[in-house]
């Protein structure tokens, strides 16, 4: 039919888009798999190319969770097969009490401004799953510092996997719950995760929904405090948020509520809203 008319398959936009699209997840997977696998057949011009830390293409792409959490399950059967303990103890004394789930707060923004646990726990997490806010400068450096660390190693060590599952208004990489099911499916695998959150992870950052759902599940969560954008913009400005005299106190508010939350608050209170 195609040929009748003159026009060649090809040419249908619905087509077009639908190959764009292919192509696009296939060249994601292979710069994910290129940062999974190292590889060291790189050309120069692919190595100069910066890093697009918050490719929506590659934050849904499942089969680089596939990846890693085989890799990840190989390295504990492993471990598991060179335990000379006794298999029954070592069952008993419970795994989810040894797996660590970290949420940690990187601050506003500034590298030099990350603590010296949350930037431990960045260099050696086994998966850093990061959100929107957090800096594409401190990414850089979490990346090139994983990177130096594993050039000290056996290059059949794996290398742990960074995963965007940010969000922004309009359009959610992965929803809540899909990111509670991928901690714990990865902390299920054995894995060391840190969840990477800006600012601080318990002050408008749903830390508290992510601890909860993982404190049910029997696993021990450590949260790792970040500089909150509120204190580190009083302190870049110069103005302090308590002054004797002065200020006694601070309010921290959201600029988003729930809808059911919007429908139960007084009109009369002074909160910033947004409208979205």
């Amino acid at each position: 039919r195609s040929k009748l008319f003159g026009v060649s398959p090809s040419s249908c936009p619905r087509r077009k888009k639908e190959e764009r699209r292919r192509r696009l997840v296939k060249n994601s997977s292979h710069r994910q798999q290129q940062l999974l696998y190292k590889e060291e057949d790189n050309t120069e011009e692919e190595k100069g190319k910066p890093v697009d830390f918050y490719d929506e293409i590659i934050a849904r792409n499942d089969a680089l969770v596939d990846i890693m959490l085989e890799k990840i399950r190989r390295r504990e059967s492993n471990s598991d097969s060179n335990y000379n303990g006794d298999s029954l103890h070592r069952e008993e004394s419970g795994k989810n009490e040894e797996t660590k789930v970290y949420l940690v707060g990187c601050g506003p923004g500034d590298p030099g401004l990350l603590t010296l646990k949350a930037y431990h726990l960045i260099v050696t997490a086994d998966v850093i799953l990061y959100d929107r806010l957090v800096s594409p400068e401190i990414l850089e450096y979490a990346a090139s510092a994983r990177t130096n660390n594993n050039d000290t190693k056996n290059n059949n060590e794996e290398k742990g996997l960074m995963l965007f599952v940010g969000k922004r208004s309009g359009f959610h990489t992965r929803t809540q719950d899909e990111i509670h099911d991928l901690i714990l499916e990865f902390a299920n695998a054995g894995a060391t995760v840190v969840r990477l959150k800006g600012g601080d992870p318990l002050v408008f950052g749903r830390g508290g929904e992510e601890c909860e759902f993982l404190r049910e599940k029997g696993f021990d969560v450590k949260v790792i405090p970040g500089i909150t954008a509120a204190s580190g913009v009083g302190s870049r400005a110069g103005v302090p948020l308590t002054h004797r005299g002065v200020a006694t106190s601070a309010r921290l508010l959201t600029g988003h509520l729930m809808k059911k939350e919007k429908k139960k608050m007084d009109p009369g209170k002074n909160l910033a809203l947004s409208s979205s």
